[in-house]
């Protein structure tokens, strides 16, 4: 076992066959979240070449997994192992394939005994990583994540956090989409994602919670701690899209009140960060109110933000450095502020 001393790791090397290395997917030594990357699981052509890569005997780039005390978690390779593993549950047809050609169309139970050792002996170098804190694990993965486009932190813990609540969030963001409150874009789905994590993180702590705790750890208190699970009903996912929906549009109307006093406007999400703090502690009224009587409550919040956000120090925290700890503590204030704006008008 080596050790990384500047990362508080350690990690160790092995060759593992495919057969093998699936094997203990199956047995439940091994896991792997299909989330990981956008969910964009690699088309069959694609996976076809990997296979034939595989066939011909070349190496693949390292897999690495983070070693948990019941298993192991695959934090790098996962699309890989993926279109190996369903190869061999023959989920699709080898194609496009142009040096072994006379494999194009086969399932892996069509290859003769031979050509299936070939793929379940091939082996893959691993490297297993152990450390003292899970907390690791996402910062590991940051640094490992080198296919392409750079995933961002909230996609890195979303997705290593598979389970019910992450699902609502996938879920919460696909029916902002098509319901026209977010535009579809990928590169943004994610931070929809997060920022409907955030906002069932404002409903269960005060804003001062959140001056304690930066947008990871904000995410991932969300996705582990049971009592948000608990949340999860059709009522409250009725809560959850007209909060959402409210902390939209009134970002977007802080913004657009302030575009004629500056060349540029203050960075969007932080402005929805404070008020999904304020509005998530009334999301019975949402429910409750018709859509004028709210809209005029939500107008005199949202005068309060765009006249407090003329101080430069405060849109200096706003656009600069918007996860420190003193930006955190003035959106802090800032919805605290606002909160007695609201108090007075319901």
């Amino acid at each position: 076992m080596h050790k990384l001393s500047d990362l508080n790791i350690g990690y160790e090397a092995s060759d593992e066959g495919v057969g093998a290395l699936i094997a203990r997917y199956e047995e439940g030594d091994l896991v792997i979240d299909v989330d990981c990357q956008r969910g964009d699981v690699w088309d069959s052509k694609r996976a076809s070449k990997l296979v034939e890569s595989v066939m011909m005997g070349l190496p693949l780039p390292l897999f690495y997994t983070f070693e948990m005390a019941e298993f192991s978690e695959i934090i790098d390779g996962k699309q890989r192992f993926l279109s190996l593993l369903k190869y061999l549950n023959n989920e699709y047809k080898l194609t496009g394939l142009k040096v072994l050609k006379r494999l194009n169309g086969k399932l892996f139970s069509d290859l003769d005994q031979a050509d299936q050792r070939i793929i379940k002996n091939h082996k893959l170098h691993v490297y297993s990583i152990r450390a003292e804190t899970e907390e690791a694990k996402y910062e590991i993965f940051e640094r490992l994540n080198t296919s392409g486009t750079q995933l961002r932190r909230q996609e890195i813990i979303i997705g290593l956090n598979e389970g019910s609540v992450s699902k609502f969030a996938k879920e919460m963001a696909e029916r902002l989409i098509q319901e026209g409150v977010e535009k579809q874009n990928s590169n943004k789905h994610k931070q929809i994602e997060a920022n409907v994590l955030q906002m069932m993180f404002f409903t269960e702590k005060t804003p001062d919670d959140n001056a304690t705790k930066n947008n990871r750890k904000v995410w991932h208190d969300v996705l582990t701690n049971p009592i948000f699970i608990s949340k999860l009903t059709p009522e409250y996912e009725e809560e959850a899209f007209k909060l959402l929906k409210a902390t939209k549009e009134s970002a977007m109307n802080v913004n657009a009140s302030r575009r004629d006093e500056r060349e540029y406007t203050t960075q969007n999400n932080s402005i929805r960060e404070v008020l999904m703090m304020v509005f998530s502690k009334v999301g019975y009224l949402l429910n409750s109110m018709d859509e004028t009587s709210w809209a005029k409550i939500a107008e005199k919040i949202e005068a309060k933000l765009a006249d407090r956000l003329r101080d430069e120090n405060i849109e200096h925290a706003f656009r600069f450095s918007t996860s420190s700890y003193q930006s955190r503590r003035i959106k802090t204030m800032l919805a605290n502020e606002l909160h007695e704006v609201m108090d007075a008008h319901i």
